[in-house]
């Protein structure tokens, strides 16, 4: 397959594009900004006219809304011609259950769908080394794996249509909650007079250590390139990890389970969201108040950064 199509052109979309056409394959794309144009990609006027060109389709869209209007929508891939279409591959994040009904969906209009989030942001997607976690047909995978492998390092069939958005919904809640317990953590620390880069420095040689803490460590000076240094410059929004939060407390309710501590960490980035803070990176959950059961009327007292 040598043409390609990408529907949404953001954080992640555009970067994934930038490499595809980098590497010689004929890039179509779409966004819903209609102004946006990428160096080597055609535009297209909708994602109908980008599945009509495509032998494989790409997603990157902000979640299930966005993805069900754009494969289902009345220009959307589903409709019109799409002579030369192998498969869709969504690697958005977004839900298991939509995930297998795009799946059913497309089997019987003849288009095989893949779910195959990724995770490692916008860096990642530059630079070809994002992990990337596959649901769907077998067939369909190995087919459009070799263009998959342009854009993620690690890339790994799961299993049927939706085992791709389970793990990814997996990885991000566990994310969110590290988030949180990194915050929580460092407020102890200096609230008992330690120095957080001592924190950091033997956390990160010890059983707490993450990748979280590593890369968004949330006090200015510490790790050079964390988004606190940036005023909490998105490479991943407070928005977009509820979205996330909330689809894996969906998850666990069509399973039955019982999770308590999701819902603690959902309220943590609903907090966020509440304070204007939705489109800032979701360290900024280190900012939310913390000292005595008044702190939530009084944003200074206790926050961190």
């Amino acid at each position: 397959m040598r043409r390609v199509g990408l529907i949404g052109l953001g954080r992640m979309g555009a970067p994934m594009a930038a490499r595809l056409a980098a590497a010689g394959f004929a890039v179509t794309g779409f966004d819903a900004r209609p102004d946006l144009r990428l160096a080597g990609v055609e535009a297209a006027d909708s994602p109908a006219a980008v599945t009509a060109c495509s032998e494989l389709v790409l997603l990157s869209l902000p979640g299930p809304r966005e993805v069900e209007e754009v494969v289902l929508g009345p220009h959307g891939v589903f409709a019109g011609g799409h002579p030369k279409l192998a498969a869709v591959a969504d690697t958005s994040t977004s839900s298991p259950r939509l995930a297998r009904r795009l799946a059913e969906m497309g089997s019987a209009a003849g288009i095989r769908v893949l779910d195959c989030p990724v995770s490692g942001g916008p860096p990642r997607a530059s630079d070809g080394t994002l992990a990337m976690m596959v649901g769907g047909d077998a067939g369909a995978f190995a087919q459009a794996r070799p263009i998959l492998e342009r854009l993620a390092s690690f890339v790994v069939h799961a299993g049927p249509s939706g085992a791709g958005q389970v793990l990814k919904l997996c990885n991000n809640l566990m994310t969110a909650c590290n988030m949180v317990g990194v915050s929580e953590s460092l407020a102890l620390a200096t609230g008992a007079g330690l120095d957080p880069q001592l924190l950091f420095d033997v956390i990160t040689r010890s059983t707490g250590d993450s990748s979280v803490l590593r890369r968004r460590f949330p006090i200015e000076g510490v790790v050079a390139d964390a988004p606190v240094n940036s005023g909490f410059s998105a490479a991943f929004p407070v928005e977009l990890m509820q979205k996330d939060v909330r689809l894996a407390l969906d998850l666990a309710a069509e399973q039955g389970l019982s999770v308590p501590l999701t819902r603690t960490i959902l309220d943590a980035y609903d907090r966020a969201a509440d304070r204007g803070w939705g489109e800032l990176d979701y360290s900024v959950v280190a900012r939310l108040p913390v000292r005595g059961s008044n702190a939530a009327s009084d944003e200074a007292s206790g926050s961190l950064v």
